[in-house]
């Protein structure tokens, strides 16, 4: 007896050291979270992709600005050519010349739209769609809290689930031995012993099944960090069970309608489409541009020859010449073949689309806010139920095990017992973190959801 005692003790404190001692260095959520900053895929590309959508600005403004270009050539050109002199029907070489002629030239032009209405327009939908890029990237921070969030809680429940399995094999183990005993001296018939064998095997299969559960969830985690994570920080049973604040599903619908990052980009592609249609129809209006130009050359050349009495001779040219041209050019559209009207239809419907759009992404961020704010609120009456659940299948298991003892209950009740026991622990853990993760997407349907929330959560988990 006293050796019996003396061995549990050892087996609680060693248990107690393997759980304790891995805790100091466990890994929490916003360490993960930092990891994800620097290496998740989908963050890392929106982060370029705002920074892409300012180049956007540059090159609109690129068209108002002038243009100035400059040219220079030098050209050489070399022509000989000569005569024939024809006595008596008799041709006789005649004078021969050779021209050389050197010229150097330089040209700088300038041009400037003075009125072209759809670079205007185009400016103003560049400075909106660089707003909608930022926003983009605000949109995948909210996104990556959210998806390592999940991951996160996904492994700890996984956890939970496996550690539950192993809890429930080792008890059904112990209840098989238990049912194998009573059956060698004649207490119980054999087809208790096929139950509690069935019920055996079923755990073990259960077992394997979370081991496979939770390499999954890890891998998960890993894609979004980049790295392996092996111990990771445990939530506290005891987390605050809060109502939103504030606790009125209206207000945090109005919050959602400011906020929400997605409803305002989509409210900004709605007034791109509509500035696109002023932009196409602005194909109706004249433009107007200037054009500047400088032009400098000079050439220099040598004639050189023999005449009729092979007499050479040699002449040397030269020319200058500068000149400035400026013009004013009015272009009027008269007649495109349609294109232009076809044009502003096409942006017409595609105006249409966005408006219907928008009014999509404002009904699924209503239902989103108002289904977090609900999901909440039934969370926190779901865990204290199932608190007591738990606290109420542990009584029965016990007196199930007791009945069993003195022969008033079979150990099918006592299998049947055990697995409800296991399952309201594996509900209660599970809707914990759903409660933590509804906290976390009502903050991001209203649109509010920023790095601070996150802290607050990792401030739950067991240090």
């Amino acid at each position: 007896m006293l050796f019996t005692i003396h061995k549990r003790f050892l087996s609680a404190t060693i248990l107690c050291m393997f759980t304790a001692i891995p805790s100091a260095n466990a890994e929490n959520l916003l360490e993960l979270y930092q990891k994800a900053i620097d290496s998740d895929p989908v963050y890392l590309s929106s982060a370029s992709k705002a920074e892409s959508g300012q180049e956007g600005i540059a090159q609109a403004k690129a068209k108002l600005l002038p243009t100035i270009s400059a040219s220079a050539s030098r050209q050489r050109s070399n022509n000989t050519s000569s005569g024939v002199q024809v006595f008596n029907g008799i041709a006789f070489p005649g004078s021969e010349t050779t021209d050389i002629t050197d010229t150097d030239s330089f040209q700088l032009r300038l041009s400037e739209e003075v009125y072209h209405h759809d670079s205007w327009i185009a400016l103003s939908q560049a400075e909106k769609r660089a707003k909608q890029a930022q926003m983009s990237y605000d949109v995948e921070k909210q996104n990556l809290i959210i998806r390592v969030a999940a991951s996160y809680f996904n492994v700890l429940a996984a956890l939970d689930s496996l550690e539950f399995a192993q809890a429930e094999k080792e008890s059904v183990g112990k209840q098989l031995e238990q049912t194998k005993q009573r059956f060698d001296v004649g207490l119980i018939a054999q087809t208790d012993v096929h139950e509690a064998q069935a019920k055996y095997d079923q755990a073990t299969a259960s077992e394997i099944t979370s081991q496979n559960q939770v390499d999954d969830a890890y891998e998960a985690l890993r894609e979004i960090t980049g790295t392996t994570s092996t111990n990771l920080a445990r939530l506290n049973t005891t987390i605050p069970l809060v109502k939103p604040q504030p606790d009125n599903i209206s207000d945090w619908e109005s919050v959602a309608e400011r906020s929400n990052i997605n409803l305002i980009s989509n409210q900004l592609a709605t007034e791109i489409a509509r500035e696109e249609i002023k932009r196409q129809f602005a194909g109706h209006f004249p433009t107007v541009d200037f054009n500047a130009s400088y032009s400098d050359s000079s050439s220099t050349g040598t004639s050189a020859g023999l005449d009729d009495n092979n007499v050479s001779s040699k002449i040397g040219t030269g020319r200058d010449f500068a000149g400035t041209t400026v013009s004013l050019s009015v272009s009027i559209p008269i007649f495109s073949g349609g294109s232009t009207s076809s044009s502003v239809r096409k942006a017409q419907y595609d105006y249409k689309i966005a408006s219907q759009d928008l009014e999509r992404v404002h009904r699924e961020v209503t239902k989103q806010t108002r289904s977090a704010f609900r999901t909440i609120i039934a969370n926190i009456s779901s865990i204290k139920a199932l608190t007591q659940s738990q606290i109420s299948n542990q009584s029965a298991l016990e007196a199930t095990k007791a009945g069993f003892d003195v022969g008033t209950r079979t150990m099918v009740d006592v299998l049947l017992s055990t697995t409800n026991l296991y399952n309201a622990k594996r509900t209660l853990a599970r809707s914990r973190y759903d409660y933590v993760m509804n906290v976390l997407r009502l903050k991001q349907a209203a649109g509010i959801l920023t790095q601070d929330d996150l802290i607050k959560v990792n401030g739950w988990l067991q240090h």
